[in-house]
């Protein structure tokens, strides 16, 4: 079952508002009904409950101001589409002389006196393949507390800003292959495409599933699931070399080129005589899914783990508990999403207005700050800034060697005027120009980057677009959608306890001597088929307590407690 927002061309490939053509003689006039209705869907679309609200918020403000407001009409004359609406002051346009002082009745003043005070909205409809940022994206299914052992799989991805946006989740009824297949088949058809690059656990049934549905999607695993398990692999072989493996094992995975790579490895693993290490040879066999220098190539937009879905996770958890049954589990779910969704509103608005600090009187850092969002311009200034601590040194008209002036290691990049590329793949791994190229442009006296080199994915234009694309669909599409989810919802029946794969969870075996331990036993007879208050033998006994104290109080009725002594 996947949870995501949906706008009603995605439930029903046609209109329901739209009359169907009939046949015959009657087809012309049902197609005209149709194209009028059409219109006016397409105008009543804009009307509610967008309008509305741009409207209420004119008039609070004329009445803080002490002036009253109108609604204006503008109307395509070719569509009969509204794609815009104004706000008027009552005052505004130009005053009409009409009196007539042969009539009896009494002449109004005139109230028009072309008042300028007005407001604008414009509807702006936005391609949803360049909105959701689908490109790169990650799959994680740690969240599985619930009570029917169901896992949660959430899709996360990055916007403009750097933010993580969640694209869409799935209760599983188990982490099989079939499972898989059908939830990353569903989820391509949702997003209308599947992405470039997503990165995962290192779950077989998962690997073999993108395989199958995402054939041309580049997969990657999260390179946190992987060293986590060093502790258990290495511990116990490597002892007190163990830091030191892993310090190593770190800079192998910093490396940029893939020859350093091939290179480095096996003088490393020899070094801790690993080389029949299971563990190791098995990471070598997949080092195409975790090793940067072979993802460079792809974008990932900077990101090598799925910590991203946990904090997503976090997030979850305050909404929902494991006692959560599955009917109130996807209301509270939807919840979230419109909390996430409504909190990314917020904060691009905020971002529009923020303003970046130019470090320095740069033609290039300026276009960089004209053009990126502020989160990818700091990136972009960070590496301008460390640009002027390389050397450049030309080999050819195209080739350069690029080399810090207190490091060792130096990157080639080529640039012929139009097109750049360097070693070390960063714009194409993160989509931000590298410090190497940006040293080789201020070494040749550019004061341009071309165009191309400033993706749409990071540009503020995107952003601003998608923050009027998200107005546009939650006021043309959300009622409609919250009636179809709350059918749909009541549907829904609670499912039986899933398997969840691995070894199943059962308490430890325990012997015959804490067994006996808890066996409950009366304090009477010491027999375990009943207690105390309802022992047989309490009667008796009960008899034989009565009768012992009242001979103690018999032998004690002489007793002076005044002329008695201890001997």
């Amino acid at each position: 079952m996947i949870v995501k927002h949906l706008e009603m061309k995605d439930l029903f490939p046609f209109d329901l508002n739209k009359v169907p053509a009939e046949e015959n003689s009657m087809n012309g006039q049902h197609e005209k009904v149709a194209i009028e209705e059409e219109s006016q869907n397409k105008n009543s679309v804009f009307e509610e409950p967008f309008v509305e609200e741009a409207f209420a918020f004119y008039q609070s403000y004329a009445r803080k101001n002490g002036f009253s407001v109108r609604k204006g009409r503008f109307v395509n004359k070719k569509t009969g589409e509204k794609k815009r609406r104004d706000f008027f002051c009552h005052r505004e346009g130009k005053p009409v002389f009409t009196k007539d002082y042969t009539k009896k009745t009494r002449n109004r003043g005139y109230t028009k006196c072309e008042c300028k005070s007005h407001m604008r909205i414009t509807l702006k409809r936005i391609n949803e393949i360049n909105q959701n940022y689908g490109d790169v994206v990650v799959f994680d299914t740690t969240y599985k507390v619930n009570s029917y052992d169901m896992p949660f799989g959430i899709f996360v991805g990055i916007d403009n800003h750097g933010r993580t946006i969640l694209l869409g989740c799935a209760l599983l009824r188990n982490e099989k292959l079939n499972t898989f297949e059908w939830l990353f088949k569903n989820f391509t058809l949702l997003m209308k495409k599947a992405p470039k690059t997503i990165l995962t656990d290192q779950d077989p049934w998962m690997k073999q599933a993108l395989e199958t549905e995402m054939p041309y999607t580049k997969h990657a695993f999260c390179i946190w699931h992987i060293t986590t398990k060093f502790s258990s692999w290495f511990t116990s072989v490597l002892r007190s070399d163990y830091s030191s493996w892993c310090t190593e094992f770190y800079s192998l995975y910093k490396l940029d080129s893939v020859e350093e790579f091939e290179q480095q490895w096996p003088l490393v693993i020899a070094k801790y005589n690993l080389e029949l290490n299971k563990h190791v040879t098995a990471l070598y066999q997949i080092k195409t899914f975790w090793v940067p220098s072979y993802l460079r190539c792809f974008f990932f937009g900077g990101m090598t783990t799925t910590g991203r879905s946990e904090s997503i996770n976090a997030f979850v958890k305050k909404f929902i508990s494991s006692r959560t049954r599955l009917l109130e589990f996807i209301k509270q779910v939807d919840l979230a999403i419109e909390d996430v969704r409504h909190k990314q509103m917020h904060d691009s608005m905020l971002a529009k207005y923020q303003e970046s600090h130019l470090r320095s009187l740069s033609p290039l850092e300026k276009q960089g700050y004209q053009v990126l969002t502020p989160f990818t311009f700091k990136k972009f200034q960070d590496q301008f800034a460390q640009a002027i601590q390389y050397s450049t040194h030309e080999e050819n008209d195209t080739s350069f060697i690029v080399k810090h002036y207190k490091a060792t290691r130096w990157h080639r990049v080529v640039w012929d005027g139009k097109m750049a590329k360097c070693t070390c793949k960063n714009f194409e791994f993160v989509g931000i120009l590298c410090r190497h190229i940006l040293s080789v442009l201020i070494y040749k006296g550019c004061f341009k980057i071309p165009s191309n080199y400033w993706p749409s994915r990071w540009s503020r234009e995107e952003a601003q677009n998608n923050e009027t694309s998200q107005l546009h669909q939650e006021g043309n599409f959300e009622v409609n959608n919250n009636d179809i989810v709350a059918n749909a919802i009541e549907l829904v029946q609670c499912p039986v306890i899933s398997k969840t794969k691995g070894r199943p969870k059962q308490k430890r075996m325990k012997s015959g001597k804490e067994l006996a331990r808890q066996v409950k036993r009366c304090r009477l007879c010491k027999s375990s088929n009943h207690n105390f208050s309802t022992c047989p033998e309490r009667e008796a006994n009960d008899a034989q307590q009565v009768a012992k104290k009242k001979k103690l109080d018999m032998k004690s009725e002489d007793f002076n407690p005044i002329l008695h002594f201890k001997c």
